[in-house]
């Protein structure tokens, strides 16, 4: 492995990236789900999905906070935690944003 790979911090971070956002995937679904009427029944009653929902929520902000901190911490990329609390501030995030987020056909005037 290279050297930037053989971190755990690295792998933390990815790792902990991706359950966050599909547990906040997941959130989003129990949301919608718990407002409906049809779903709440005998089986499900609306206090069940409604504490799922807020448990599962209350697990993936967890999760976005360790890899918030990963990321600051792992040193693979250079950031500071005011760089994390303030979006787009870090030059490696305008970096990506205007060579992977934009359409080639698209230019910053």
């Amino acid at each position: 492995m290279s050297g930037f790979m053989a971190s755990p911090l690295w792998f933390a971070t990815r790792a902990t990236g991706i359950v966050a956002f599909l547990l906040l995937t997941l959130v989003l679904a129990l949301g919608v789900l718990s407002t409906e009427r049809g779903f709440a029944g005998p089986r499900w009653p609306r206090f069940a999905t409604q504490a799922l929902h807020r448990n599962t929520a209350l697990l993936a902000l967890g999760l976005l906070a360790v890899h918030v901190a990963t990321t600051i911490v792992d040193g693979y990329v250079d950031m500071g935690w005011a760089t994390a609390i303030v979006p787009f501030s870090s030059s490696y995030e305008h970096s990506v944003s205007r060579s992977a987020r934009l359409p080639p056909t698209w230019s910053w005037s």
